[in-house]
């Protein structure tokens, strides 16, 4: 006995149309058809399997009653950070990035579920919303955080790990030059002329340099432990002579340490208003995003960058390695560079150091090819 044809009241699956005996299949996203022939049964199962891969799928009663124990991932940050970040040692500068990154993670994910969390999200969700340095350490908070949940029971495995690293990304900001640096600054208040001299004479980041007190400076050294790596190696903890030039910047400092009210920090100016603050110990402290924000304003007013990108223009983490370039190219050696800079390998001196490119002009050359 031969099947029943099926009517077309009897096509109820989403998506397929039935024209002359023919059925097609409509993308739901491009809404161009697609022949799928003339047998109903056939073409139901094919949209079928279609509807599933192109349509997101209704909850069915089992996984409602999961969702509704399942937890938002608002709550899941707000516990990983009461209950596994508690346990970390962590510097306050390094602190402050992870609030950082924990509050965008919160803001972004404030609708969605950890059982939400499937490889495909995250990777859609970094992938649209990152890239580069800050694609690798939100990817690496967000396996962190996941980890965290697997302990809790609240999902089975971490799909965050099988996303791509991307570690291997190069770096995008150009080298500050010279000519660049004495352009910028002459045009920048005094708080950030001595420290960006500061940090071109001593080859001290931006922690460092906001960091530096008054009483730091010992019998003519300046005694300085590198935040990132104090408690890795000795090499971070340095004292640097001071010289006639740092001396200079030591004494410009001082011209306004009254108006600021005695701060005790070298690096400080005197704000527009006095906002209590949890991470300022001084009202006239300056603090390290301060800084970064500061130079970028003063960068961007000289105009010598506008031709660029902002994500290509140079920083002021680039005059630490402006000055490292510098002392080689005035003949000082890569151990006295390595060690002012406080890095644990000549390695990472040289990353530093090897991205200002110089031609270096060689004599022409005849061949006798002919005998």
């Amino acid at each position: 006995m031969n099947a029943r044809r099926r009517t077309k009241a009897e096509i109820t699956e989403p998506n397929v149309y039935e024209s002359g005996g023919y059925y097609r299949y409509r993308h739901p996203q491009t809404q161009k058809d697609h022949s799928l022939g003339k047998d109903v049964e056939r073409a139901l199962a094919a949209a079928r399997k279609l509807n599933n891969i192109l349509m997101p799928k209704a909850p069915d009663l089992v996984a409602r009653v999961l969702a509704s124990e399942a937890k938002t991932m608002p709550q899941v940050i707000e516990s990983y950070r009461t209950e596994w970040l508690i346990n970390k040692k962590m510097k306050q500068s390094t602190l402050e990035i992870v609030e950082y990154q924990l509050n965008r993670l919160a803001t972004d994910l404030a609708k969605n579920l950890i059982t939400d969390m499937t490889t495909r999200f995250v990777a859609d969700y970094l992938n649209d919303n990152f890239e580069r340095n800050s694609y690798i350490k939100h990817r690496e908070r967000l396996i962190d955080i996941l980890d965290y949940a697997v302990s809790r029971g609240w999902i089975d495995d971490n799909p965050a790990t099988a996303t791509q690293a991307k570690n291997n990304v190069e770096k995008d900001r150009l080298p500050l030059t010279l000519e660049q640096f004495n352009i910028i600054q002459p045009t920048c208040p005094p708080m950030l002329q001595n420290a960006m001299g500061l940090s071109l004479t001593t080859l001290q980041a931006r922690n460092e340099i906001v960091m530096a007190k008054y009483t730091d400076f010992v019998e003519s050294y300046w005694q300085v432990a590198r935040e990132k790596t104090k408690d890795k190696t000795y090499k971070a903890y340095i004292a640097i002579e001071i010289t006639d030039q740092i001396e200079r910047i030591i004494k410009a400092t001082r011209r306004d340490i009254l108006e600021c009210g005695a701060c005790p920090y070298i690096i400080h100016e005197k704000p527009q208003r006095r906002n209590k603050s949890k991470v300022k110990t001084h009202w006239a402290q300056v603090l390290p995003d301060r800084l970064s924000k500061q130079f970028a304003h003063y960068r961007d007013l000289t105009g010598i960058f506008d031709h660029l990108p902002k994500k290509k223009r140079p920083t002021f983490h680039e005059i630490r390695s402006l000055g490292g370039h510098l002392y080689l190219d005035q003949g000082y050696s890569k151990e006295f560079v390595n060690l002012l800079m406080g890095h644990t390998t000549m390695e990472m001196t040289e990353d530093y150091t090897d991205r200002h490119k110089r031609w270096q002009q060689v004599g022409g050359g005849e061949l006798v090819i002919n005998e």
